[in-house]
C-alpha cells in the first residue's frame, strides 16, 4: 500500500516556514530587554519514530505543542523553567485508525548564544514521558452500522523523557520573540523508546 503522508503538520510546517522568512526579512528588530519571566507557546509538526513496524498507512497527520512553558533567567544567555509538550499523530490503514497523543512534563533550559530573546539559541529538557493509544475500527465488519469500534484505549506509566533542540529568535517587540525551532525527544514508554523529530513555530514573551 503506498503511503501518503499528508496535510495538517506538512501545511504548519509550510507555513510557519513562509512566515518565519516573512517576518525576518520586514521585521526591524527591536532591542530585547531581559524581562523577570518569560511564557513560551510553540505548534509545529512532528515525526514520531515507534519501535516496531506500524505497516503501511494510507494517510498520517501529526502535530507538536510547546502548550506552555514558564522560564526565568539565570544569566543575560540562559533561562530555566518548566514546559509541557504534546505530540499528537493520527494514521489510517484498512479502515482502523491509530492515535497517539505523547505528553512530556520536563524541566526545561535555553542558552542563548547571543543574548535572551535573540538568535541562535540551544534548549534541553529533562522530565516524565507517557503515551496514550487508541485504536478505532470503521471496517463493515466493526459490527456498527454507524461510526467506530474502539479496539484498544491504553495509557502507559510514565517515563524518563528528554528533549534536545536548536533554534532561532526574532525579537520584534522589546518583550516578545518570534521563534523557530528544530527538536528531537526520545521518551521511554513502558520499556521501549519512543523518538521524535519536530519542526515548530513559536512566541515567547
Amino acid at each position: 500500500m503506498r503511503k501518503k503522508l499528508v496535510c495538517t503538520g506538512k501545511r504548519i510546517a509550510l507555513l510557519a516556514f513562509l512566515f518565519v522568512s516573512f517576518t525576518g526579512s520586514f521585521v526591524v528588530h527591536a532591542e530585547t530587554e531581559v524581562e523577570s519571566w518569560y511564557l513560551q507557546f510553540n505548534i509545529g509538526t512532528a515525526k514520531p519514530d515507534y519501535p516496531g513496524d506500524v505497516g503501511d498507512f494510507n494517510r498520517r497527520d501529526s502535530i507538536a505543542l510547546d502548550v506552555i512553558g514558564v522560564y526565568v533567567p539565570l544569566s543575560d544567555k540562559l533561562i530555566a523553567g518548566a514546559n509541557f509538550h504534546v505530540i499528537g499523530d493520527t494514521f489510517w490503514f484498512d479502515n482502523k485508525m491509530i492515535e497517539t497523543f505523547q505528553e512530556f512534563l520536563a524541566a526545561s533550559g535555553k542558552y542563548y548564544i547571543k543574548g535572551i530573546g535573540s538568535g541562535v539559541y540551544v534548549r534541553g529538557d529533562i522530565g516524565m514521558a507517557r503515551m496514550n493509544l487508541r485504536l478505532d475500527d470503521y471496517s463493515p465488519s466493526s459490527g456498527t452500522t454507524v461510526g467506530s469500534r474502539t479496539i484498544v484505549d491504553s495509557t502507559s506509566d510514565w517515563g524518563l523523557g528528554i528533549l534536545l533542540g536548536v533554534g532561532y529568535a526574532f525579537p520584534v517587540f522589546n518583550d516578545t520573540q518570534l521563534l523557530g525551532e528544530l527538536k528531537m525527544t526520545s521518551f521511554d514508554i513502558d520499556g521501549d523508546k519512543v523518538n521524535n523529530l519536530s519542526a515548530s513555530i513559536g512566541f515567547m514573551w
